[in-house]
């Protein structure tokens, strides 16, 4: 109906809570009530998050968790995914995936991290998720270089494939690159990204 919608972490009470507005972004009123409850599932807490609407008009949400634990306890930082029904317009989001990007797994141990995803939606519809990796061979930033940008695709919006690695830190050559946190995508007019 021409409303946008907008969303925030809420870190007082653990919540997803959202703004409308319906003058085009002009003005926001804040929404009643919470869109998504952190505290079921994640302590209260999520990282870096994107959010979509699919063609049928339900909202996908996926976002960072830390409550994902390897096979020593130790934490690892992932994505989970949660989802608003057509027709709800995006006021209530139920978790439908825990890890909705396969986990590298070498021997035991799984890969260290997938953080900071970012999506774009593709004219035929399909979902492009970047997200960075870490890995758990080399120590985090800034005591070692480490991470890399890798995409993940969606033809529906649940169910990611691994597409490849985008870029590393060893790839430049130039200059020192130490992290490569919080990546972004966009498509290019020419059809790059």
């Amino acid at each position: 109906d021409g409303t946008y919608r907008r969303y925030r972490e809420d870190m007082v009470n653990g919540w997803v809570v959202s703004q409308s507005s319906t003058d085009g972004g002009v003005t926001w009123a804040d929404d009643p009530g919470y869109r998504y409850d952190l505290n079921e599932n994640d302590a209260g807490w999520m990282g870096v998050r994107a959010f979509w609407v699919n063609d049928d008009g339900g909202v996908g949400f996926i976002y960072n968790t830390n409550q994902i634990f390897g096979p020593n306890g130790e934490e690892i930082h992932s994505v989970r995914l949660a989802y608003s029904e057509p027709g709800d317009d995006g006021m209530n989001f139920e978790l439908i995936d825990d890890n909705p990007i396969e986990d590298y797994v070498t021997s035991d141990v799984l890969q260290e991290m997938a953080a900071d995803p970012h999506f774009v939606k593709l004219e035929d519809g399909r979902i492009r998720l970047i997200v960075m990796r870490q890995d758990h061979r080399r120590e985090t930033p800034p005591l070692e270089a480490n991470g890399s940008i890798v995409t993940y695709i969606s033809e529906d919006g649940f169910d990611f494939q691994y597409e490849g690695e985008v870029v590393s830190w060893d790839d430049f050559e130039e200059w020192d690159v130490i992290s490569l946190n919080d990546p972004k995508i966009m498509e290019l007019d020419d059809g790059r990204f």
